[in-house]
């Protein structure tokens, strides 16, 4: 009986704990629950906001690449009607620059007066370029390849050279075109020239090497000195100015190309020439101190391929 009791009371003492752990664990539970909705709800907003974020820079980014490709398409867009117009005031512009030319040189000679860029080939030479002023000879290779502190003293007549006596109406054209070219950018100092003229009575200019369309050296011919020029140089004049006063017309006319087209004369009968051709190099400005008797107009590498071909068609061309 004592036992019966005692395992009743035992049983309803399990009830009470059994009903105590059932309603914390379903309490804890239901709590549970609660905060794992919360966290879903956190991490959805969370997320939602990143992706909108996202998503509205990349909206903004493909918006600003579009806007600046359109602005570029505007900047580059040009209409036929603005492309004739810049071709028209280019031509207006190169017209006006051949009148200014004309009237520059009215004053000098009436033949310049006249020029309209169309001239017989002898015409051109005689007329329009500083040729006959000049006196031209042929160099042999090999004057190239000796010291330069030795060449530029030497006397005339220890040079090894010969007049050009064979070469064409073309060749002559090429030849004035770039001995133009070097005497302006060679420059002699104002006191130097002075000096000699109070001592001698007159100045005589270096001897000029280049190698253009032949191994070539010139003189310019015993010719009146530009005073007005060297009254206004201040420490260099160039040799060209100190000899010439005006400059070829004939390159601002043919100023688009490296070759200039001749015409020839009616007795010539033939009905086209080889062209006059520029030098595309560039010519370094000399500046010469004292009284040096000759002067490379540019100095030539020894030895190389272009070397080599160069002698092979030059050497004795003239001859």
């Amino acid at each position: 009986m004592s036992y019966s009791r005692m395992s009743n009371a035992s049983q309803q003492l399990l009830s009470k704990q059994l009903n105590k752990t059932s309603k914390s664990y379903f309490s804890q539970s239901s709590q549970q629950g609660t905060s794992n909705t919360e966290l879903v709800k956190i991490f959805a907003a969370f997320f939602g906001i990143v992706g909108l974020g996202t998503g509205g820079y990349v909206a903004y980014q493909n918006s600003q690449q579009q806007q600046k490709q359109e602005a570029k398409a505007k900047q580059t867009h040009i209409s036929n009607q603005t492309i004739d117009n810049l071709r028209q005031k280019s031509i207006e512009n190169e017209e006006q620059k051949k009148e200014e030319i004309i009237t520059m040189f009215s004053d000098v000679n009436d033949r310049m007066l006249r020029y309209r860029g169309d001239p017989t080939s002898e015409k051109m030479l005689a007329d329009y370029t500083i040729y006959g002023d000049l006196k031209w000879f042929e160099v042999d290779p090999e004057e190239w390849e000796k010291p330069e502190e030795e060449m530029i003293m030497k006397d005339e007549n220890e040079i090894n050279k010969h007049p050009i006596k064979r070469a064409l109406i073309n060749e002559r054209i090429t030849h004035a075109f770039e001995a133009e070219r070097i005497l302006q950018s060679i420059f002699v100092n104002v006191n130097d020239v002075l000096s000699e003229i109070e001592r001698t009575g007159t100045y005589t200019p270096p001897g000029i090497f280049f190698r253009f369309y032949g191994y070539v050296y010139f003189q310019i011919r015993r010719k009146p000195i530009n005073v007005e020029s060297l009254v206004k140089a201040q420490k260099y004049i160039s040799l060209f100015d100190l000899f010439f006063q005006y400059q070829t017309p004939v390159l601002y006319y043919h100023n688009q190309y490296l070759e200039i087209p001749l015409k020839p004369a009616i007795f010539d009968n033939i009905d086209w020439l080889p062209n006059a051709y520029l030098n595309s190099k560039q010519q370094a400005k000399i500046y010469l101190t004292g009284k040096p008797k000759h002067v490379f107009s540019m100095r030539i590498k020894q030895g190389t391929m272009d070397e080599s071909t160069q002698r092979f068609a030059w050497t004795n061309h003239y001859k």
